[in-house]
């Protein structure tokens, strides 16, 4: 606990330069300082609504969030946060809110679910960037070989791999952060329709999904231990 509000009083004083001087941010920051966790919580999604997209401004709203005790939106919180910045401090956070989850549903081992998890904390941007790179750095090497500057393969060979692996995981990010996105309960406690007779009839604050269609009012989502189930769109939050 007192890790968590050491980081965010250095958070909360340099985190923020990008957002200059901010009458909302003051705001938010004093009600942290004065432990209105629910106010500040408040202040930081207006901002984060208004546009802003700021590591820090994610950290901060997803401490303000844990310290009153909504989970769901300090976990939501603090992946966005992870997503525009890895952090250890944040990944620390994130852990410690997990664990208070009720009833939390272990992950599966399965390959499947580690390549989701690992493909869902990686920033597409960062993908692009390197699919453009390789793919500028092999057809830059194609010319250079056509015109007898370059003789060795291997270096294009390698750029090859490089672009079609950066290519791939910038489709694999793109399926598991837009097609089949990750969502969280942000309620209390739901129910959970499972498509198991004998599986789980609830979900609690903070229970991270994975989204697999909509119908109506309603979600299917798959839970990390691969049961899949039918909840109200209402009591979920897109971490992403």
């Amino acid at each position: 606990m007192k890790r968590i509000l050491y980081f965010t009083l250095i958070s909360v004083v340099i985190g923020f330069n990008s957002l200059g001087n901010n009458i909302m941010l003051d705001k938010a920051n004093e009600c942290y300082h004065n432990q209105n966790y629910k106010q500040a919580a408040i202040w930081y999604q207006q901002l984060i609504d208004e546009g802003y997209q700021n590591a820090a401004l994610y950290y901060n709203a997803g401490n303000a969030y844990y310290r009153d005790n909504q989970l769901g939106l300090a976990i939501k919180n603090y992946r966005l946060s992870l997503r525009e910045k890895s952090n250890s401090i944040t990944r620390d956070n994130l852990i410690v809110a997990r664990r208070a989850v009720l009833n939390a549903i272990p992950t599966s081992n399965s390959l499947l679910n580690i390549v989701r998890t690992w493909f869902d904390t990686i920033n597409i941007n960062t993908w692009i960037v390197a699919s453009l790179f390789f793919f500028i750095s092999l057809v830059s090497w194609i010319i250079l070989k056509s015109i007898n500057r370059v003789k060795q393969i291997r270096w294009g060979i390698l750029l090859g791999m490089l672009y079609i692996i950066s290519t791939l995981g910038m489709a694999s990010t793109y399926y598991y952060q837009v097609v089949s996105y990750p969502m969280v309960v942000i309620k209390s406690k739901i129910e959970f329709k499972s498509r198991n007779k004998s599986g789980r009839a609830f979900l609690y604050d903070g229970t991270e999904v994975q989204f697999k269609s909509k119908q109506g009012s309603n979600t299917l989502v798959e839970l990390p231990d691969g049961e899949q189930g039918w909840v109200s769109s209402n009591n979920l939050a897109r971490c992403n």
